[in-house]
């Protein structure tokens, strides 16, 4: 994050509360950005949810990426190197909990999280002073 030291203390991140805090310092109170990002968390989830390789292939370790500047902000699903196919006959929903042989990995579930949480996440509306314009 611009001005900020990098957060590398993630793992002592573990309630909804810290969750929700963590991403309010990356987000720095930006009601555009928070919408662009869910606009794209949103669209991530139902391309996914869509996809014919997704239907039949678990996501293992995959990552999500979102960075945003002062204009437009991005999200995409990173790291597929342990993506692999499920076996013949097996449907996964991506959202199912996990139990021993059934493939499911909670991408989907993941994903809706992260949607949850930005959504906590409070803004602050921007006000652009300029020549021609008033807040």
């Amino acid at each position: 994050m611009t001005g900020s030291d990098a957060v590398t203390e993630l793992k002592t991140v573990r309630s909804r509360e810290e969750v929700v805090g963590t991403m309010s310092g990356f987000l720095k109170g930006r009601e555009s950005t928070k919408r662009q990002v869910l606009s794209r968390l949103n669209h991530l989830r139902n391309t996914f949810a869509k996809s014919p390789y997704f239907q039949k292939h678990e996501v293992i370790g995959s990552s999500i990426l979102i960075i945003y500047d002062d204009e437009k902000a991005g999200v995409w699903m990173i790291d597929f190197a342990k993506t692999v196919p499920v076996p013949e006959g097996v449907s996964i929903t991506h959202r199912e909990p996990w139990v021993l042989g059934n493939h499911e990995e909670g991408f989907l579930t993941g994903v809706d999280n992260l949607i949850k949480v930005v959504e906590e996440v409070p803004t602050v509306k921007s006000r652009r002073l300029g020549l021609f314009s008033k807040s």
